[in-house]
């Protein structure tokens, strides 16, 4: 009864809705009369539906809510499977399931386990269904318990099958800011592929009173003010009276309006990107009284769009809302969907003529670095073209070279602007301006450069911080090569005092995180974790052998796959660290239960250990790896 009146409310004239048990608050599909909808079946986890569209197309849309109990999530899996071989319309299958799809969808609180996460992607392959991705904030529910307790994940999402990605526009779901709910809204709009399509126009704007306009005294002011001038209204001309009042009053509640609501947009826009900041510094973590001053400001501001919006028909604003989709286009290829550019979106000659201009005018701007500040970037570094070879490269180029050049496309020998940052970092650590990380008492490593990634150790003393920041700042300013400090982050040891190290964090501007994740696609720091450290390469693993588990393989294309290409997925991260013994034997279970097939419901028979199976051939064995051994053997190399 209750979600029926909320249906009334936001003008959808049918609904359905299941009740939960417990404190969970239940399941709806709602939608309004000039759609056609067929209820196929529902449960408290489900609610399975067709619709026809206006063009006579069939189109499935489920709503699940996955079980939250870890033994229970077999269950929602098995509804998933079940619900798949029932028809081969466009499908697409949305709400809160529960689960996440990778590691990084979940932050705060203990890892997630690899094998429940495996779980849910191994259903989505059996379906057919694939993630349509995400825009705006990453997580979409929290526990609410801000401090060092706080846990966000991305729970609720919008899975579709081939057949939806085929005929509707390509198009990401949109998690919406929320401040009244421990789950965010998630929104996707649908349209369907077709030739022509036309972006819709504004309406113009119509003179009118607006109810939100109520609650604010400066409005009530003047219209206190403009009736009181017309008090002594005669009979004979009071029609005329009325006409004129009004025509007065609203013409100063428009201009009042305008100077009160012309910047409501942008200070709503402004602070859902604040708030939004705030989430990504982790603040929540640490204090709540600014996230829920900034949740209160929101609140108060789409309350008078929603008065705003009830005086005009919702069909009417749904309709104009096709507006955000002009981004999209109907005859958009696979290429397009990877390529694709999130923002906005310009047409107008002369407009991305002066995007271009201004993009490559930032881009290549020199810093005009003295001729001092160069000097001091390439002091460091030692000399190492002769004059004959200066002579050669000196030397006009020649046909031949150029076109040798172009054929490569190789970069030049000479050294590069990494090497004077690598020379100055090593030069600091000589004169003990920078002191780096410290192995045993005759290595000590200030630094690690691959390409453009860098990693940088220094005490966190003010001094040292001081001296790297200035190399730092010589190094921009002499290679005009600016750091990206958006994407860097710093990592302060615990036994640094708080104060210290909010100074130091202030100092270089950079987001202070708990633990510096990976370097160059392995993890920098291992704690007493370890195997959640490596859950990464079980995921690789179990991905590349669900893709595979439905395609019918001979004994020899599967002894060439998981030769091939499984074993060398753990290959790099075993010649540098020691994995644990139980993310190995996971990753041997995962291959010998692609090798001995699988079902669904069940695991096939293994007719020999895996012992067996990893000897050489010649010995009676397939020559599979022992994982663990062959880690041994990878770590036996470095000496």
């Amino acid at each position: 009864m209750q979600m029926n009146v909320i249906a009334s409310k936001l003008s959808f004239e049918n609904c359905l809705a299941v009740n939960g048990n417990g404190r969970g608050g239940g399941i709806a599909m709602l939608w309004k009369s000039d759609i056609e909808v067929q209820i196929k079946s529902y449960s408290q986890h489900h609610i399975n539906a067709e619709t026809q569209m206006p063009n006579g197309n069939q189109m499935r849309i489920t709503g699940v809510y996955g079980h939250p109990e870890i033994s229970q999530k077999k269950h929602t899996w098995t509804l998933l499977r079940r619900l798949a071989v029932l028809s081969s319309s466009p499908w697409l299958c949305c709400g809160d399931f529960n689960e996440i799809l990778h590691p990084d969808e979940k932050r705060g609180g203990n890892d997630r386990n690899v094998n429940l996460i495996n779980e849910f992607r191994e259903v989505l392959r059996d379906c057919g269904l694939k993630d349509v991705g995400f825009r705006g904030y990453a997580f979409t529910w929290n526990n609410g318990r801000y401090g060092e307790g706080f846990v966000e994940e991305r729970l609720d999402r919008f899975v579709c099958s081939k057949a939806w990605s085929d005929r509707f526009v390509d198009c990401a779901a949109s998690n919406l800011d929320s401040w009244t709910s421990d789950h965010c809204p998630v929104l996707m709009v649908v349209q369907e592929r077709r030739e022509g399509m036309i972006q819709r126009g504004r309406h113009s704007s119509r003179i009118h009173y607006e109810d939100m306009w109520s609650s604010y005294d400066g409005c009530k002011e003047i219209i206190k003010e403009e009736w009181g001038l017309y008090r002594n209204w005669s009979s004979e001309n009071s029609a005329q009276s009325f006409r004129q009042a009004t025509k007065t009053l609203m013409g100063r509640l428009l201009g009042w309006s305008k100077r009160e609501f012309r910047k409501r947009d942008r200070k709503l826009e402004k602070l859902k990107f604040q708030l939004r900041e705030l989430k990504q510094r982790r603040v929540q973590f640490v204090d709540s009284e600014e996230i829920r001053k900034m949740e209160k400001q929101i609140q108060n501001i789409l309350m008078d769009e929603e008065i705003y919006w009830k005086q005009r028909s919702r069909a009417d604003w749904l309709k104009e809302g096709d507006k955000n989709t002009k981004f999209f286009h109907g005859k958009a290829t696979a290429r397009r969907k990877k390529n694709r550019i999130w923002g906005k979106w310009i047409e107008e000659p002369i407009e991305v003529e002066h995007e271009f201009c201004n993009y490559f005018t930032k881009l290549f701007t020199s810093t005009q670095p003295s001729q001092d500040q160069i000097v001091a970037a390439l002091e460091g570094i030692t000399p190492r073209v002769s004059a004959s070879m200066n002579e050669s490269l000196g030397a006009p180029f020649t046909a031949e070279e150029v076109l040798e050049a172009l054929s490569q496309i190789c970069p030049t020998k000479a050294p590069g602007p990494d090497e004077a940052f690598s020379s100055l970092l090593q030069q600091a650590k000589q004169q003990q301006l920078i002191h780096g990380l410290s192995f045993g008492s005759n290595l000590k490593i200030s630094h690690l450069l691959f390409a453009d990634d860098s990693l940088v150790f220094s005490r966190a003393s003010m001094a040292d911080c001081h001296n790297l920041k200035m190399i730092l700042e010589c190094y921009s300013t002499a290679s005009g090569q600016i750091f990206n400090f958006e994407k860097s982050s710093l990592f302060i040891s615990g036994n640094v005092q708080q104060d210290q190290a909010e100074v130091i964090g202030n100092l270089f501007q950079l987001n202070i995180v708990s633990r510096h994740e990976k370097y160059l696609g392995l993890p920098s720091m291992i704690g007493r974790k370890r195997s959640s450290f490596f859950n990464d390469i079980k995921l690789k693993v179990a991905n590349k052998l669900s893709s595979w588990q439905h395609k019918f393989f001979s004994c020899g294309g599967k002894e060439v796959l998981i030769k091939a290409a499984v074993q060398a997925i753990p290959a790099y991260a075993m010649s540098v660290f020691k994995i644990p013994g139980g993310v190995c034997d996971d990753i041997q279970k995962m291959v010998a239960k692609f090798w001995w097939g699988s079902k669904r419901e069940g695991r096939s028979i293994h007719w020999a250990k895996w012992e067996k199976l990893s000897q050489a051939k010649c010995l009676g064995g397939m020559g599979f790896r022992d994982f663990s051994s062959f880690n041994r053997a990878l770590l036996a190399k470095q000496g």
